[in-house]
């Protein structure tokens, strides 16, 4: 007979071995260069008249939607190195800080400036298509840093664990808090906003590392890699840079002859002395927004200057029928009444004026020329 078998040995088999690998990272130094720029730009435009003067920021750069209509292409880049006053630059730099060196950190020093570039000229372009008005700042950059960073951490919330799906929640909660406060409050060109922001995210995607285990001899992992090519990087680029310089065109297409674009044109060839170009511009615009007052009196001021003064006088009456209270309208279609030798209607806006100023010096010109007007009542 043989032996009973033994009973087998139970045993559990042991957890798998957790291990952690840091991940590859860059030496932020692009992000301190970029901040190093926007204040010496900063000081610089103090020096020539402070950085809140329309003059400096024009000639520094600042998104003007009639220059850029123009041919100045190279206003999509340079408004995100201006900023306007202390404050702004002052809120700007610590959001670039935070956010920057982290960015930079996590996808290279080249990817980051890709990023970082890419993503304000697209924040220059969505402002330029849809809002009228002068703008700058790097705020369209600083969304891109925050859309990049919110790709980065929704594609690697499961492999960072809770620190990870924890940051993705911070992102998304800053981006949301930020584009209510910009809808919230005029002024804020939250256009540009949401320009780099959608750019951040889609440049995301494209620069966003592909993250590899290198293992020792004994199998064990030792290393993560960045295995995305340089290569894959540019070739996943292209067609957004495509898209951006497509979009861009659009927008100057569509920019080219809008009312905001011929107000500027306009009055960039009458500070020229192009009297003829001015009248074209100033006529369309009037046509195109006839509720506009400042278009009619624009028209207006051109019309006098070429001694039209049957033209200055219709556009000037265009002007004060739709803002009442601006002074200098009705003074200005008083002079064109004087020189048409109407002088009863030239003193009746003369008399609306003089309520309306309050220097001295404008006041005693009034009375002066009501005073003349009189021996021809």
């Amino acid at each position: 007979m043989l032996p009973p078998a033994e009973d087998p040995i139970q045993t559990t088999p042991s957890p798998p071995r957790t291990v952690s690998l840091p991940l590859p990272v860059a030496r932020p130094v692009l992000t301190w260069a970029i901040l190093a720029i926007n204040l010496l730009v900063f000081l610089a435009m103090t020096l020539a008249g402070g950085s809140e003067n329309t003059d400096v920021l024009v000639r520094f750069g600042a998104k003007v939607n009639g220059r850029i209509a123009a041919g100045e292409y190279w206003r999509f880049f340079t408004p995100m190195f201006i900023h306007i006053g202390i404050m702004h630059l002052a809120f700007n730099s610590y959001a670039l800080f935070a956010l920057g060196t982290e960015v930079e950190r996590l996808f290279g020093n080249i990817p980051f400036a890709v990023l970082y570039l890419l993503s304000g000229a697209a924040g220059v372009v969505a402002s330029f298509a849809f809002n009228d008005h002068l703008s700058a700042g790097a705020s369209g950059a600083i969304f891109g840093l925050i859309g990049a960073l919110g790709y980065f951490f929704a594609r690697y919330r499961n492999l960072l664990g809770r620190a990870g799906r924890r940051q993705l929640v911070n992102i998304v909660l800053v981006a949301a808090y930020n584009l209510a406060f910009g809808f919230l409050y005029p002024g804020v060109d939250n256009h540009g906003h949401l320009g780099g922001l959608v750019a951040g995210v889609a440049l995301g995607w494209a620069l966003c590392p592909d993250y590899g285990i290198v293992r020792d001899v004994q199998g064990t992992p030792a290393q993560v890699v960045n295995t995305r090519t340089r290569q894959r990087r540019l070739l996943l680029t292209l067609p957004l840079l495509v898209a951006l310089v497509v979009g861009a065109g659009a927008a100057v297409r569509a920019q080219r002859d809008s009312f905001a674009v011929r107000m500027e044109r306009g009055a960039d060839r009458l500070d020229a002395g192009d009297l003829n170009g001015a009248l074209a511009d100033f006529s369309q615009a009037a046509q195109a927004r006839p509720d506009s007052a400042e278009a009619h009196f624009m028209l207006g001021y051109v019309q006098f200057a070429q001694q039209d003064y049957a033209g200055a006088a219709s556009s000037f009456e265009k002007a004060v029928a739709l803002r009442e209270d601006w002074g200098e309208a009705h003074w200005n279609l008083a002079l064109a009444y004087v020189r048409l030798g109407q002088y009863q209607d030239a003193a009746r806006h003369l008399q609306v004026y003089l309520s309306l100023v309050g220097s001295d010096a404008e006041r005693r010109e009034a009375q002066r020329l009501l005073g003349e007007l009189s021996q021809f009542r």
